[in-house]
């Protein structure tokens, strides 16, 4: 199946090479019927991560995990995130990121929200991400979401907000984004490996198991608005504290 890549190069990379050290060290599969997939994860892990998606659904497993991660062995930025930009807010607490995710819903894009705090690579608690097409596409995102949280009470001007472009994996791997060079010949390497690849099949986690997370991980952390979401009843009770 591979043969048709054989010899391709896209930014120096050889791409028949990359795929085949993928599947030697496991981090690609060959499935029964010749398709190929990405490993799955060593064991199922509790989603933080909430969709709204009032756009196309983006093949981020595939142009990240596939494409960057081994075709391109990290070194390439795949040809179709070169437009990718997103508008990301960083609520302050669970309040403020339930008060985005009713924003969302009003945005004509897909937008991520999810808790950071676990993340090595993030200094935020929480995220939302509103993906966009190109930097004018951001640009006109961003102007309507900071009127929307500036116009609510929850939010207000004192949440932050910024456009910034592709995966920060891409940025660690291959440097400041306004300098990156996108080849060209990635459109049909990309293309044609596409229809190789199975998408994973990982199950969806239901709305309300996330948000349970999301309300496990403020107490975790001590964000006391997780209360707006239990009727005021804490996870566990206060300890009783006596004076020194």
């Amino acid at each position: 199946m591979l043969d048709a890549l054989r010899g391709s190069k896209v930014g120096g990379q050889d791409i028949g090479a990359n795929l085949d050290r993928a599947l030697a060290e496991g981090r690609l599969v060959r499935h029964a019927d010749g398709m190929l997939g990405l490993r799955a994860p060593p064991r199922a892990s509790r989603s933080t991560t909430l969709m709204v998606r009032n756009a196309p659904a983006m093949d981020c497993w595939f142009r990240e995990g596939v494409m960057f991660e081994c075709a391109y062995r990290r070194a390439v930025i795949p040809h179709a995130c070169r437009a990718c930009h997103k508008v990301k807010a960083v609520p302050r607490s669970l309040r403020e990121l339930v008060a985005l995710r009713e924003v969302a819903k009003r945005l004509p894009a897909t937008t991520k929200l999810c808790s950071e705090v676990d993340l090595f690579d993030r200094p935020n608690l929480w995220a939302a991400y509103v993906y966009a097409d190109g930097l004018d596409g951001a640009r006109a995102l961003y102007a309507r979401l900071r009127a929307e949280m500036d116009a609510d009470p929850r939010l207000g001007p004192d949440v932050p907000a910024f456009i910034k472009r592709g995966c920060s994996s891409f940025e660690r791997a291959c440097g400041p984004s306004d300098r990156w060079v996108v080849p060209d010949e990635g459109a049909a390497v990309e293309a044609a490996l596409r229809p190789m690849v199975r998408p994973p099949a990982s199950p969806k986690a239901e709305d309300w198991a996330i948000f349970a997370e999301w309300v496990t991980t403020a107490f975790r952390i001590g964000d006391e608005t997780y209360l707006d979401f239990t009727g005021g009843r804490r996870l566990n009770p206060a300890s009783v504290v006596y004076p020194p």
